[in-house]
């Protein structure tokens, strides 16, 4: 991890980053099961976060989104509540995307629009955004589709799994018009959320900025 974002984490101040509703992508450091929190404004109550446990581990064949656990937490133990930090679970690593260096230098420093891209990218990686979706769409295609992680790798040969979850993907949206509508359930209820994402703002919390990619 990069100094500037293990500071950031270290020191708190990425807590300051968060935007709300968002998600949590978790994996049981015992049983391996995956799961997704999701943190969203309380029902008429200005004090209170409405947390989800979304158990996509468990999920079945017949379900067309996993089932799921609810809980008030108040908002101001947001980051200390076990119903958000986890004991025995894993955060899913903020995959960073730095600046290239060589966009910059003394003699030709790097343009303003180039700066703020960048800096914009910093917090909220497109390589990121794409290891979440990618780790989501993993179990999806777990329980609706076991066979067709097989059958991809048996017919082309991939150099990296993103290029294998691309082609899945548009098989499924192609051929599997009502099993791509639940990926859009999935999709808007545990994936899609504005802002940087909560594996870096939790950071501190799950220990995640230690371990390796």
């Amino acid at each position: 991890m990069y100094l500037a974002t293990e500071y950031l984490i270290r020191s708190g101040i990425a807590k300051r980053m968060l935007r709300i509703p968002c998600s949590l992508f978790l994996t049981d450091l015992i049983s391996g099961e995956k799961k997704v929190i999701t943190i969203s404004h309380g029902y008429r109550l200005s004090d209170r976060l409405v947390v989800k446990h979304w158990l996509v581990g468990l999920c079945r064949e017949e379900q067309v989104i996993p089932s799921l656990q609810e809980f008030l937490v108040h908002r101001d133990c947001l980051f200390e509540d076990p119903h958000v930090i986890l004991e025995r679970h894993r955060l899913l690593k903020y995959k960073e995307e730095p600046v290239p260096s060589h966009l910059n230098s003394f003699n030709h420093p790097m343009m303003a629009e180039t700066y703020n891209y960048y800096a914009d990218q910093f917090f909220d990686s497109a390589g990121h955004r794409l290891r979440r979706e990618n780790w989501l769409w993993e179990e999806f295609v777990r329980v609706y589709f076991p066979q067709l992680v097989r059958l991809c790798y048996s017919i082309f040969q991939y150099r990296h799994k993103d290029d294998a979850a691309a082609d899945q993907r548009n098989i499924v949206r192609q051929h599997y018009q009502e099993r791509w509508l639940y990926w859009m359930k999935w999709r808007k209820y545990l994936l899609d959320f504005d802002g940087p994402p909560a594996e870096l703002i939790f950071g501190k919390e799950y220990k995640s900025f230690h371990e390796d990619d």
